[in-house]
């Protein structure tokens, strides 16, 4: 199953991926790697729990970055005027909170769902999951990130047990701590996953593959 954590993939992450996977042509750029597989994720646990929580964190996720947005303006101008809040308050060991909250919205932005409606997303991710028999996990490692590989890597995805698809894949899982209650995939559950979801003989399921 998936660890409930934000869908968070730090640079450091995306160059392992990266590097697993033998590296991508020179004109593909490492942050858009790391947006589209944030998105990738999202949409992995988002159709894990289906239903009216997945919309409602989004709307939350807007929120926080219209607030964070909004308090860092409020703070900004304390900061130059050396107010009260900037001047007395806050104590001198902790980040200006200014940083605090640029950092916030920064976060949202970086994850690339800001520009997606919780309506949209919730259909889009509906209809994909209603177009086959697909476990979340069988879409994932099936079908999305094969989408995702072919775009960075140019190459399809293969079922060769030691190919570049498997090492993009198994990386994927090791860095948002996807796994197998409590263990990493394996190759082999890999292969079996994505040939199913080619073939269209996935099994639906809200978790992960034994």
């Amino acid at each position: 199953m998936a660890a409930t954590k934000p869908v968070r993939l730090s640079s450091e992450a995306a160059h392992r991926i990266r590097v697993a996977a033998w590296g991508f042509p020179a004109d593909m750029k490492l942050s858009d790697l790391q947006r589209e597989l944030q998105r990738a994720i999202f949409v992995y646990n988002f159709l894990r729990s289906l239903g009216a929580e997945a919309k409602a964190q989004l709307v939350r996720l807007k929120k926080i970055h219209e607030h964070a947005s909004a308090l860092a303006n409020v703070l900004a101008a304390d900061e130059e005027s050396e107010g009260i809040f900037a001047k007395q308050l806050c104590p001198e060991d902790m980040p200006t909170a200014i940083k605090l909250t640029n950092k916030m919205r920064e976060l949202v932005e970086e994850s690339g769902l800001l520009e997606t409606s919780p309506q949209s997303l919730a259909d889009e991710s509906r209809a994909q999951y209603a177009a086959s028999d697909d476990s979340p996990f069988e879409w994932l490692v099936g079908k999305r990130l094969p989408q995702v590989f072919k775009w960075f890597f140019r190459e399809d995805a293969t079922l060769y047990r030691k190919g570049r698809y498997l090492d993009f894949a198994l990386q994927v899982l090791t860095e948002f701590e996807i796994t197998n209650n409590g263990r990493p995939y394996s190759r082999e559950t890999l292969i079996r996953a994505l040939t199913r979801a080619r073939r269209g003989h996935g099994r639906r399921r809200h978790g992960g593959q034994s």
